[in-house]
C-alpha cells in the first residue's frame, strides 16, 4: 500500500511541470497527520489522514469542491479507572463540500481560507478489556482552515473539524468528536 501511494504521488508530482494547477477543474490529493480534540476526553490521539477532492475554479480567488478523507491510522486511546485499563481506536471518515477564498495572492504562493460542510461517520473499536465495535451515527459537521498553495499545485493546510456524533445504540448521548488536520497535498488541473 505504501509503495503504491508513493508511486502515485511521484507520478502526480511529475505532472507539476506540464500541468497548470489553476485550470477551471482540478483534482486534489493529500495526506497528513490528524489529532483528536474530543469532548470529555482526557487524552488525545493522533492518526494518519488521506483524502482527495474535485475543485472548480469559480472565479480566480474562489474555488468550490467536493472531497473525501479518512483516517488510515485511527486515533488510539488508553484510559484507566478503578484499576481497569480500557484501550480503543476511533476511525473517522468525511464526505463533504467546501470552498476556498484566496486572501494573500502572490506570484509564487497564495494564502487562503477554507470552510466546508459534510457528513462525518466513524467507528469505535474497543480493544481492552473486551473486544467489540461501536458505530458512530453519521452526522453533519463543519470544518474551517487556512492554507498556502504554490503555483505548481503543491499546498499545505491546517483544518479544524467540528462535529457531534452519537454512538449507534439506544439511549446514547451526542458527544463532540472534533479533530484537527495538518496536511500536504497536490492539486493538478484537468
Amino acid at each position: 500500500m505504501f509503495k503504491k501511494l508513493t508511486l502515485l504521488t511521484l507520478i502526480l508530482f511529475s505532472f507539476a511541470i506540464t500541468t497548470n494547477a489553476q485550470l477551471p477543474l482540478s483534482i486534489d490529493i493529500y495526506g497528513g497527520v490528524a489529532g483528536s480534540a474530543f469532548e470529555d476526553q482526557e487524552s488525545s490521539g493522533t492518526g494518519v489522514v488521506v483524502g482527495g477532492g474535485l475543485l472548480i475554479d469559480i472565479i480566480p480567488i474562489i474555488d468550490a469542491g467536493a472531497e473525501f478523507n479518512t483516517l488510515v491510522s485511527p486515533f488510539s486511546f488508553e484510559e484507566s479507572a478503578e484499576g481497569i485499563t480500557a484501550k480503543a481506536d476511533v476511525s473517522l471518515t468525511y464526505y463533504g463540500l467546501f470552498g476556498t477564498f484566496d486572501i494573500l495572492p502572490l506570484v509564487a504562493v497564495t494564502g487562503y481560507i477554507r470552510a466546508g460542510v459534510g457528513m462525518y461517520s466513524g467507528t469505535i473499536k474497543i480493544k481492552e478489556p473486551m473486544e467489540f465495535d461501536v458505530d458512530l451515527k453519521s452526522s453533519v459537521g463543519f470544518n474551517a482552515g487556512v492554507g498556502i498553495r504554490t503555483m505548481i499545485g503543491l499546498y499545505g493546510e491546517f483544518r479544524y473539524n467540528f462535529v457531534n456524533m452519537e454512538e449507534d445504540f439506544e439511549g446514547a448521548a451526542s458527544s463532540g468528536y472534533n479533530n484537527w488536520m495538518l496536511v500536504a497535498g497536490y492539486r493538478f488541473g484537468l
